[in-house]
């Protein structure tokens, strides 16, 4: 079956922006043990169980959000039309996710109302004194910082004022997401006046486009770390990446050929030389992607490749999950292919390059050979580091008792930071 013609894509292929600079969406833990610490006990499990208290259990489960994804998900977008839609390219896949997703996943509100993100409300007494309170200006909405500011002094509060605050302080925190010191805004702030219209407020049309990660429940279910008993509503099923699962686990998990097409490892040549190989099921084909084509000989090769001809093959018999799928596949070898037009790295490169060959692979990018320049495997490897420290559970664990590793480059400052020294 032949995919249909796709609509365009926002960023031209291999010109996405940087995560640095597309992602801002700031989540601060002060904010949700200040809260925690300024209201009694049965007034924190009454704001859990509130509309709003989704937004509480969820910082309770430690998710651990994978950046790196969310900036795949939003750099492959493609253009469409549709206001509360997201398409996105996964591999050659169209991924959609929309405000149906989003409320079935989080259980907010996400139905229309004219005006969502400019309702009418009245600047009344009751709202000045509330923002001074505050110690915010009537004409803005409270920052992140004010809101913990005034939960460390609010003891003497009524509970409706101390209930307003903790609100905004969901509003502020995870809803807008803002940098710690911008104002929110107003127009939605004020609407905490009145306490029933603020929680049955369709806050899941106005989170939509900063929680939209969460969606995807076929990669929440694959690699969200799924929870026992099935919480409801589904964004607290999950606790966040996964760690790493043992090989048959993962085999017998998806239908190889079916629903995994593609393998993708590095391989060792003699201690020396680190090699690409793509495996592809479907052609029964493996692809080698080497930097230096020169450095092995094709009998060499022979020798390196042989295991995985025989082996994979025996794999996908041996770990089929019935005897109907193990009658689809054959123990007959794979064949494979080393291209030749692969762009070359420096000495001591070849590691780097190897992981960059699969992930751009992976991902449908071509290996520019302006990208892949000798001068770019010093900044490559850089941001290799930092990617994994970001998206390894345990890196952080692994490093934070080494000063600088990796030839001098990178390692833990006094704040647990990752930094980046050269040379």
């Amino acid at each position: 079956m032949e995919m249909p013609e796709l609509p365009r894509r926002i960023y031209t292929l291999g010109e996405e922006p940087p995560a640095v600079h597309s992602i801002s969406y700031h989540t601060c833990w002060t904010l949700h043990a200040a809260l925690k610490k300024a209201l009694h006990d049965d007034e924190y499990e009454e704001l859990k169980e509130s509309k709003l208290g989704v937004f509480i259990k969820f910082q309770e489960l430690g998710f651990d959000w994978a950046s790196r994804l969310v900036h795949y998900m939003l750099g492959f977008q493609l253009d469409i039309k549709k206001k509360y839609e997201l398409w996105s390219l996964v591999g050659p896949e169209p991924v959609r996710f929309s405000l149906l997703e989003f409320e079935h996943l989080t259980g907010l509100n996400c139905e229309y109302i004219k005006d969502l993100e400019r309702p009418h409300s009245v600047v009344t007494k009751e709202l000045t004194s509330f923002w001074e309170m505050l110690g915010v200006h009537v004409e803005a909405g409270p920052s992140t910082q004010e809101i913990i500011a005034a939960l460390e002094r609010c003891e003497g509060w009524s509970w409706d004022d101390r209930k307003r605050l903790a609100y905004l302080a969901i509003f502020t925190g995870y809803i807008e997401g803002r940098k710690y010191s911008t104002p929110t805004r107003v127009s939605l702030a004020r609407l905490v006046m009145e306490l029933e219209r603020f929680e049955n407020y369709p806050w899941g049309r106005v989170a939509f486009k900063v929680w939209v990660y969460t969606a995807l429940s076929e990669l929440g279910a694959t690699f969200g770390n799924p929870l026992p008993n099935n919480p409801s509503p589904p964004i607290l099923a999950y606790k966040g990446r996964k760690g790493r699962k043992q090989f048959k686990e993962a085999i017998l998990s998806q239908v190889w050929g079916t629903d995994i097409d593609d393998i993708y490892a590095p391989v060792n040549f003699a201690d020396s030389h680190w090699i690409a190989i793509w495996i592809s099921i479907p052609k029964r084909h493996i692809v080698l992607f080497s930097v230096v084509c020169s450095s092995i000989s094709p009998e060499e090769l022979d020798v390196v490749m042989e295991p995985f001809l025989y082996m994979v093959p025996y794999l996908l018999v041996e770990c089929a999950s019935s005897d109907e799928l193990r009658a689809q596949y054959s123990l007959e070898p794979f064949t494979y292919e080393r291209p030749t037009n692969i762009p070359p790295a420096r000495a001591g490169d070849c590691g780097v390059y190897t992981l960059k060959y699969i992930e751009c692979h992976a991902l449908g990018i071509e290996f520019s050979k302006k990208d892949f320049t000798k001068a770019n495997g010093k900044s490559m490897r850089d941001k290799m580091a930092v990617d994994i420290f970001q998206e390894l559970l345990d890196a952080h664990e692994c490093i934070k008792s080494f000063k600088l590793v990796v030839h001098g480059g990178w390692g833990i400052d006094h704040n647990s930071n990752l930094v980046i020294t050269r040379r």
